[in-house]
């Protein structure tokens, strides 16, 4: 795929995955009054409804769709971690990516940095397509190439946000937490993991790796 090509790709998925996580978000049950999510650069479309919206909605025959808190949500300590880590680390180390290939090899690293861009972005938009299946499997399946590949040259945002959407799925698919908890859960996890990827291609342009 050209660089050009994946770009386009990377900006249908940003389309996609909001409607993705608004996929998610309209077929889990309403649990109780919940606060909106705070916006992304993949927001969902559309926010849960909230009570002063109630009126409007039904008068407009719109579907009222609630989405439970993040913080109330079943994670495993593990999910909990990965989210942590997210939240302060660095979208790339560049000291321990370089020596981790080499001083002297800097062109490998940096094609290892553009396949991360065009695979990552099949990846993605793999992840939004499973996620409109709720293909749980397929979700964990590609999530976790990208955690592998985002781990392998120190880029550890992507690496943590990957992580925590593929730990959530293998926590449901072990019986851990409830699809219904797991629908919740991909309302906030897939936007962040689309963000994270997107802050990665803005990395390599900021270093002018890529047009």
């Amino acid at each position: 795929m050209s660089d050009s090509g994946a770009a386009q790709a990377v900006s249908a998925t940003e389309s996609a995955a909001a409607t993705a996580a608004a996929t998610t978000a309209s077929s889990a049950p309403a649990a109780g009054a919940a606060d909106a999510p705070a916006a992304s650069a993949a927001a969902p479309a559309a926010a849960p409804a909230d009570a002063t919206a109630g009126d409007a909605s039904a008068a407009s025959g719109e579907a009222q769709v609630t989405v439970l808190p993040e913080n109330t949500l079943p994670y495993t300590e593990q999910v909990k971690d990965y989210i942590a880590k997210l939240a302060t680390a660095p979208v790339i180390d560049w000291d321990a990516a370089i020596k981790q290939v080499g001083e002297e090899d800097r062109n490998f690293l940096f094609e290892l940095l553009h396949d991360l861009y065009k695979e990552g972005t099949a990846h993605v938009n793999e992840v939004v397509m499973a996620v409109q299946a709720m293909d749980i499997k397929r979700i964990q399946h590609h999530s976790h190439a990208v955690k592998g590949a985002a781990a392998n040259i120190m880029c550890f945002r992507l690496r943590w946000a990957a992580a925590a959407l593929e730990q959530s799925c293998k926590d449901h698919m072990n019986g851990i937490v409830s699809l219904e908890h797991l629908r919740h859960m991909l309302y906030y996890r897939v936007p962040a993991f689309h963000q994270e990827f997107v802050h990665y291609i803005n990395m390599l342009k900021a270093n002018q790796l890529l047009k």
